[in-house]
């Protein structure tokens, strides 16, 4: 049944740990007139009693122990639902909220792998379900404003010429903290995470070199290793060379085993025909507009910070304008940015990255369909 404009979308969480904590329930708490959390879902009581019990009381919050359980009981009563649970976990659940008729955001990466993501896109085309990508960096407010730049004035930019992303991460100081770590976390290997590195960090900056450019990647050559504690092949490094569509190129470098590093640890930067865009010092770009070089330092003149425009978006916080985005998509039956059609390349690209891995750096094709 279609929503109201002044009706919350239901939503039935799946999955109550960290994330969920730290990043998704801001928007239930915050904008409670547009969402609000129907149902939590978590084998672990603590975890579905500690998100259910941190809204206040009007929410009284349902809460079961899986997935299949809370679909049953609570489908008819919910309107879409969010999917937040490790990596292997999200196309067996995406999928049963689309044969339920639920509209569905799922973490990212939507599936571990290809095969899953295409499974499930055909599912969601055949039921006629809308299913979203978790990339939550599209929504940034730096990213909303730098993609209207580029696009809005061909001189801002011009054409993508070259591009550099790096990440790096100790992810086993990040694994310390956490409840349930153990030896085997799963995030560590690769049968249960999709990857390493790439998929679960660099994932995001592939992302927005498309989102921004409206490139798609074309190929890929890259190389990396497997490191202890990662394992079944997770890569814990990886440098590769890639290639978009309209020719540029670029270089990815991800290490999840750095023991020590500087922040911020997620950098991208983009050369265009006419200027500079990246967060190498913070958001920052220049433009040239035409300009002709006028000596040495010219090069280094007229770069500004990338403004902070709350226009653009409800919230500050990227998590939570997705949220709402989705929200409005459901209401709307429009498609928001990050619906799965459109982030199949992301995908597509990661898959193709670890195909070159297996190959000894070989050329690797990506996918498009």
């Amino acid at each position: 049944m279609p929503k109201t404009p002044a009706s919350p979308l239901r939503v039935l969480l799946i999955g109550c740990g960290g994330i969920v904590t730290n990043a998704h329930l801001r928007a239930f708490k915050e904008f409670p007139g547009k969402l609000r959390l129907a149902v939590a879902c978590d084998p672990s009581p603590q975890a579905r009693e500690s998100v259910a019990g941190s809204l206040p009381d009007r929410y009284a919050v349902e809460t079961e122990a899986d997935y299949e359980t809370a679909l049953s009981k609570h489908g008819n009563r919910v309107d879409a639902a969010l999917v937040t649970t490790p990596h292997h976990l999200h196309f067996p659940q995406a999928r049963a909220c689309v044969e339920a008729g639920l509209p569905v955001l799922v973490e990212k990466p939507v599936c571990l792998n290809l095969a899953e993501t295409r499974q499930l896109m055909a599912l969601a085309r055949e039921r006629r379900v809308l299913v979203v990508a978790g990339l939550n960096r599209r929504y940034e407010r730096a990213a909303l404003w730098a993609r209207r730049w580029i696009r809005e004035d061909p001189t801002n930019f011009g054409q993508l010429r070259s591009f550099d992303l790096r990440g790096w991460q100790n992810i086993e100081a990040w694994i310390a903290d956490k409840p349930d770590r153990k030896a085997d976390f799963w995030i560590l290997d690769k049968e249960r995470a999709g990857g390493g590195v790439v998929v679960s960090l660099l994932v995001h900056y592939i992302d927005m070199v498309r989102h921004l450019t409206g490139l798609d990647f074309v190929d890929v050559s890259a190389r990396g290793r497997s490191d202890p504690p990662f394992r079944n092949g997770a890569e814990s490094s990886c440098c590769a060379l890639l290639r978009l569509s309209n020719g540029a190129v670029g270089t990815m470098h991800a290490d999840y085993l750095a023991r020590k590093c500087l922040q911020p640890h997620e950098v991208i930067n983009l050369i265009g025909e006419h200027g500079y865009l990246g967060n190498e010092q913070g958001w920052k770009y220049a433009s040239t507009r035409g300009g002709e070089p006028g000596g040495w330092d010219w090069q280094y003149e007229g770069m500004e910070h990338v403004p902070e425009d709350p226009t653009l978006s409800p919230s500050p916080f990227s998590f939570t304008s997705q949220l709402l985005a989705f929200a409005d998509a459901v209401r709307n039956g429009t498609l928001p940015w990050n619906h799965i059609e459109d982030t199949f390349n992301t995908m597509a690209v990661i898959e193709a990255i670890y195909t070159s891995m297996r190959h000894n750096g070989a050329a690797v094709t990506v996918a498009t369909s």
